[in-house]
């Protein structure tokens, strides 16, 4: 799974900090609800893998469950840092 955010449009580095970060907890933590691993943060996107180290008969299903719950919840943040900032992430 690679879920990731975009180039930093902002000249303001803490502003961008704070953008990202907010981005990467709702990219990573359904990863750790469903017992993901994630390898790395890269840059604006995140690597996770679901299988290893430990392995589940049902890992399939975690990846598929925890891309769709980053899918619905990085909208509503979306649309925070659209009013906030007049940028789309």
């Amino acid at each position: 799974m690679i879920a990731g955010v975009m180039e930093p449009p902002l000249t303001d580095p803490e502003e961008w900090a704070e953008i990202i970060n907010g981005a990467f907890a709702k990219l990573i933590e359904p990863v750790y609800r469903y017992e993901g691993t994630l390898a790395r943060l890269m840059g604006d996107a995140i690597l996770a893998f679901f299988g290893a180290p430990i392995g589940h008969e049902d890992d399939p299903q975690r990846a598929v469950r925890a891309g769709l719950e980053i899918v619905r919840d990085i909208a509503p943040y979306r649309e925070e840092v659209r009013e906030r900032w007049g940028i789309d992430i």
